[in-house]
């Protein structure tokens, strides 16, 4: 039986914080989210009805000890630059999970499944 290994942070030589997959999940999720030009994560509604169900649609996780890579899927809003965009979103995650909680982060793997209009944003508001 192989035993869940969760992302985990040396505090001191006696002592290791675990941190909850999900945690880092919703992490990436609501930041991910947050870039402009991203409609919303794979399998939620929008970006501005974010619930803690639905930020972590879209996000996983593959931990090992200390280091984290994640993947992503969102939907673009047509108009912007997907490449710029996908590069904003891996910044903006990496530096959001790093900084809140100390893991290291070996990727953010950035898939755009679609893109969406003004109007379908509007309607699904």
């Amino acid at each position: 039986m192989s035993e869940h290994k969760e992302p985990a942070v040396a505090l001191d030589e006696i002592s290791t914080l675990h941190i909850a997959d999900d945690v880092v999940i919703s992490i990436a999720g609501i930041t991910a989210a947050e870039v402009d030009g991203v409609s919303s994560l794979s399998g939620a509604q929008n970006a501005d009805t974010l619930t803690k169900k639905t930020c972590c649609r879209g996000v996983k996780l593959n931990a090992e000890g200390g280091t984290v890579n994640l993947d992503i899927s969102i939907l673009a809003c047509y108009g912007h630059p997907i490449k710029a965009l996908a590069e904003q979103v891996q910044e903006r995650v990496k530096n959001a999970v790093e900084t809140m909680t100390g893991l290291r982060v070996s990727g953010v793997n950035v898939f755009v499944l679609g893109v969406t209009f003004e109007k379908e944003a509007k309607k699904n508001r």
